[in-house]
């Protein structure tokens, strides 16, 4: 009996502290129906290659000079309006986007080595998509979204083939309520809502006259895209008055893959080292922004058969460079 006495000040002691244990906080998507948020994709680029070789069936074709340099630089604003029609366990069950402004540039400048014979070159182009200002109707149902047009709105239908409803980033929340220092991992394909937001947007660069289809490079990366993030909570911040909660995001995400078309073949390797954080509007329930700076190495493979002096051959080009990444997104 003596020690169920001392047992049940113990308890008592236990109960007490625990009553005064500051609950997790709770990360939610909650966005009410009827309302409306603006968000703002921006992505820029820039990369430089490193090596740059050329063989005819597996001979140098540089003949001892040391191959082009390449840079790129490419720049991306995808600014949005989503109206929430209709939400339902967590998510907007029906959705209407106007794509307010789809815009990019680019530039690719080509040094050629000493020696070559051959002139430095320079290409610029302007980035337009053809959903520009268009408005698009998501509903979900059968655990996806389906795409079409406003009323009153027309377009092509197969531009509304692979665009995607969610870009609301619902993938950095945890699945329970959490404190400072708790991480949870991130799918490497959530990725892809942060690099092409609601799908395949067509855009496409005018260059010198000539229109250019968006480059199916990015659609095989994100395919197989493999690898995954963590996310760590950082605890809250008040920003412009409103209270965030603070989410560090960390990523090592690696893809490859194989394109075909214009009589050549492209292997494709790429990877990507991700750091930076996203802050989550605890009262409104959703992503006030998100700042993501990456680390990127990408590689070429063309491998294309040519006729020289009548007789059949195969060139191999391989070019590989190193750069920077960066991803804002900001909702409002």
């Amino acid at each position: 009996m003596r020690t169920r006495h001392l047992l049940i000040p113990t308890l008592l002691s236990m109960a007490v502290t625990a009553a005064f244990v500051a609950p997790g906080d709770s990360l939610t998507f909650q966005v009410k129906a009827k309302s409306k948020l603006t968000k703002t994709f921006e992505t820029k680029a820039e990369l430089a290659s490193e090596n740059f070789s050329i063989t005819i069936d597996g001979e140098d074709a540089h003949g001892g000079i040391d191959g082009p340099k390449v840079e790129i630089a490419d720049n991306e604003r995808i600014e949005m309006t989503d109206e929430y029609l209709s939400v339902a366990d967590g998510r907007a069950t029906k959705l209407q986007r106007t794509f307010v402004k789809l815009s990019g540039d680019s530039l690719e400048t080509t040094s050629m080595p000493e020696g070559s014979g051959m002139k430095d070159r320079e290409e610029k182009g302007e980035k337009e998509s053809p959903l520009d200002g268009k408005v698009v109707v998501f509903t979900w149902k059968d655990d996806a979204y389906t795409a079409a047009w406003a009323e009153g709105e027309k377009g092509d239908d197969e531009l509304l083939e692979k665009l995607e409803g969610d870009t609301d980033l619902v993938g950095f929340l945890p699945s329970k309520s959490v404190s400072e220092g708790d991480a949870w991992d991130l799918e490497a394909k959530f990725f892809n809502k942060i690099t092409s937001p609601s799908g395949r947007l067509q855009l496409r660069v005018k260059r010198e006259g000539k229109e250019l289809e968006e480059s199916s490079i990015q659609e095989e990366i994100e395919k197989n895209i493999e690898g995954g993030g963590k996310a760590t909570y950082q605890g809250t911040r008040e920003v412009d008055g409103v209270k965030v909660g603070v989410i560090e995001v960390t990523a090592e995400l690696d893809s490859h893959g194989t394109v075909e078309g214009d009589e050549r073949e492209t292997g494709i390797e790429y990877k990507v080292t991700y750091s930076g954080e996203a802050l989550w509007d605890l009262e409104a329930g959703h992503l006030r922004s998100l700042q993501l700076q990456g680390k990127v190495k990408f590689s070429m493979d063309i491998k294309r058969a040519m006729e020289i002096n009548g007789e059949s051959h195969e060139m191999h080009q391989r070019v590989e460079f190193a750069g920077d990444i960066e991803h804002h997104v900001t909702v409002e």
